[in-house]
């Protein structure tokens, strides 16, 4: 990874040291429609997932690392996310792999990655992984089993 820090993060940094400069490349960027064009790369760049997709990830998967967060710190309310959360899964892969690792008592197995490689084994993904990943949907390490997931 190129750069490290939310590119979000320094744009209202430039914003607040060159206001001017600033709002001029910015208005042009919305009055161009360059911003569709740029996005995508930038978001890339630092590794983050687009807000579409980060909503998605939380519709499909939030129930999930939920259920997870629940299990590693034992709270009450555990019992009654599991049961929700295996009625919602959409993917019985998944659902197992999750399954197998809370039962052995092997949490977390859920992690997020920037979708080029497993951010626990980091070994590199197959591109089908990778675009799988890139349209929201969970994945399963082919080296280590661990649940995978763009990071938002």
């Amino acid at each position: 990874m190129l750069v490290q820090a939310d590119p979000r993060q320094g744009i209202t940094t430039w914003e607040q040291l060159d206001p001017e400069g600033s709002k001029r490349f910015l208005t042009l960027l919305r009055q161009q429609n360059i911003r569709q064009q740029v996005e995508p790369h930038l978001l890339a760049l630092f590794e983050i997932a687009p807000d579409y997709v980060r909503r998605l990830i939380e519709h499909r998967w939030g129930f999930l690392l939920k259920l997870q967060e629940a299990d590693i710190h034992l709270s009450p309310e555990r019992e009654d996310l599991y049961a929700r959360a295996k009625a919602r899964c959409p993917d019985t892969r998944i659902w197992t792999c999750y399954d197998a690792a809370r039962r052995a008592k092997r949490l977390p197995v859920i992690f997020q990655t920037s979708g080029n490689s497993c951010s626990k084994c980091h070994t590199l993904l197959p591109m089908r992984q990778q675009q799988h990943l890139k349209n929201g949907n969970a994945i399963i390490c082919d080296n280590c089993d661990k649940i995978l997931l763009l990071k938002g």
